[in-house]
């Protein structure tokens, strides 16, 4: 009977230590498992409380996302412009092609 009463308790030490679920704490953050490609081939991934990126190896740990959007606004107002001869066809006359495909 003692051998009998060993392995039950055993068994109900598990089953309830395993019955219990597992909750993270308060102030864990779960983040995406995104990754960054860096310059030099690696990836790094998001980390801290904010998510956010770490910094790639040799690089300062500023806000890197800021200075690739301030990247994309160094347009050239030059480049934005039409040419003069945008929308007229080899005789000179204007395309009209778009308007008779509407009609």
């Amino acid at each position: 009977m003692t051998i009998r009463s060993l392995i039950l308790t055993t068994a109900l030490a598990s089953f309830v230590s395993f019955g219990i679920p597992q909750t993270a704490e308060a102030d864990s953050v779960m983040c995406t498992m995104d990754a960054k490609l860096c310059p030099d081939g690696s990836a790094v991934g998001r980390t801290g409380p904010n998510c956010e990126f770490a910094p790639c190896p040799g690089e300062d740990a500023g806000d890197d996302d800021m200075d690739d959007m301030d990247d994309m606004d160094d347009t050239d107002s030059d480049d934005t412009t039409m040419p003069e001869d945008a929308g007229e066809s080899d005789d000179g006359a204007a395309d009209d092609s778009m308007e008779d495909e509407s009609e």
